[in-house]
């Protein structure tokens, strides 16, 4: 979808900025070819743009927020031209179905339709297709346009694939091709870019990722494929806060000349009281060090990550979200007017999302019956030998029970409650399924 997430607008913002602080300083100067690997530099912390998140084996419940749409507003630093974008989310029962984007006019003072995805999962909730139309203001009809297939090992995004829809043809086209693999833990270890011609599939780009010995992201190495050989662009370090938040990334680029790497970009990020990833600056190296970009992100502290429903790749809008995103606001410095503008402003807006079905089927591996129940139900957990805890609450939120699920069929007998809905909650390490119990 156009707005995979907000380090992606940061990165953006930052591309803007560079190419302003270029042209302040020496209009000859050309942005640089590297700058386009600036929006792959931070995506691999928690997740990749082209891999969708791996969402929870979640069952949505009451009183959730529910992501429905975001504003994008962008001010062009050179031209100082505003656009202004829409993005509205269509959900089923617990998944994204549809994402449409809307431009507004200004002239006509409407939104009028650009773009819609069609998203389609598989049994673990990952997503398999994204297929993309565009609309044809000329013709007044959406138009096929691109689609991404995405394949998995172990759960694992290991290979997407993007093709183009030929209108004369009437058919998809290779167009580029993402290869991925991991180490044990589920890391990335190497990504492959790779686009299509001639009936072969041509190189691209080629990163690989280093890690610490407590599994952080160490470095990212980018190269560029010249002809016959894997060539350096740019290198990416992480420093990290005593959290283990990033705390700071420093991109460098490699100097054939000298054969050595050479200062660029760093950005400094900040984390706020609940360790929700707050604000950034970003500094570009021309002669000495210049703050080119800032941004800041607001939160509501009264729902929990637990208690959104959000799109995919929205899931991890940012490193750390640990509470509801209201919005973001993104400055570039203007070296001429020595003032921070306007770049981007996002703004999110949630509805109540209410989940209304019971099912006894929670997961694979986690079934409640009978539900509704009478006076007693039963836990089959076949999950993974890890400790499980159940928590009962009522429509209020307050605790009535809790008990743990050991391995088989566990008994669950709760007293003293009158018949009506209630809020089951199952945590284990590595997962977190909510639903409603229904007492007769």
């Amino acid at each position: 979808m156009k707005i995979r997430n907000s380090i992606s607008v940061v990165f953006l913002s930052i591309a803007f900025c560079i190419a302003t602080v270029q042209a302040q300083s020496n209009s000859d100067k050309l942005l640089p070819d590297m700058q386009k690997e600036i929006l792959k530099s931070i995506r691999k912390l928690h997740f990749d743009r082209k891999d969708p998140v791996k969402r929870s084996q979640l069952l949505k419940s009451v009183n959730l927020q529910r992501l429905d749409s975001v504003t994008n507003q962008q001010t062009d630093p050179i031209s100082g031209e505003l656009t202004v974008e829409k993005y509205e989310y269509i959900y089923n029962e617990t998944l994204t179905e549809k994402v449409k984007t809307y431009v507004f006019d200004s002239t006509k003072m409407q939104w009028d339709s650009s773009r819609i995805e069609f998203l389609f999962y598989n049994q673990e909730k990952l997503i398999t297709i994204d297929s993309i139309c565009v609309w044809d203001t000329l013709n007044m009809q959406w138009k096929t346009n691109e689609k991404f297939v995405y394949s998995y090992a172990n759960g694992n995004n290991t290979e997407t694939l993007d093709y183009l829809w030929d209108n004369d043809l009437s058919q998809w086209n290779n167009n580029k091709k993402y290869l991925y693999s991991y180490n044990e833990a589920d890391q990335i270890l190497e990504e492959t870019d790779m686009h299509w011609s001639d009936s072969l599939w041509v190189n691209d780009n080629f990163t690989q990722y280093d890690y610490s010995s407590d599994s952080l992201l160490n470095t990212a190495t980018h190269f560029s494929w010249n002809d016959s050989l894997w060539l350096n662009t740019q290198r990416d370090t992480y420093s990290y806060n005593q959290d283990k938040f990033p705390e700071m990334l420093k991109m460098d680029v490699w100097n054939a000349q000298d054969s050595t790497w050479t200062d660029n970009v760093k950005i400094n990020f900040s984390y706020d009281e609940h360790q929700n990833f707050s604000s950034f600056t970003a500094y570009y190296f021309y002669f000495i060090w210049l703050e080119v970009s800032k941004g800041n992100y607001t939160y509501d502290d009264n729902y929990t990550r637990d208690q959104l429903v959000l799109p995919p790749m929205q899931e991890d809008i940012v490193f750390s979200i640990r509470h509801m995103l209201l919005d973001t606001k993104m400055y570039y410095y203007n070296l001429q007017t020595q003032q921070w503008k306007d770049l981007v402003i996002l703004n999110y807006y949630y509805s109540e999302h209410e989940y209304d079905k019971v099912n006894e089927s929670i997961s694979k591996d986690i079934r409640i019956y009978p539900n509704p129940f009478k006076d007693i139900f039963y836990v089959n957990n076949t999950h993974s030998g890890e400790l499980l805890m159940i928590y009962i609450y009522n429509l209020d939120g307050k605790l009535l029970y809790c008990k743990t699920l050991n391995k088989g069929q566990v008994s669950i007998t709760i007293p003293a409650i009158p018949s009506g809905m209630y809020i089951y909650q199952i945590i284990s390490p590595s997962a977190n399924f909510r639903g409603k119990i229904i007492k007769l």
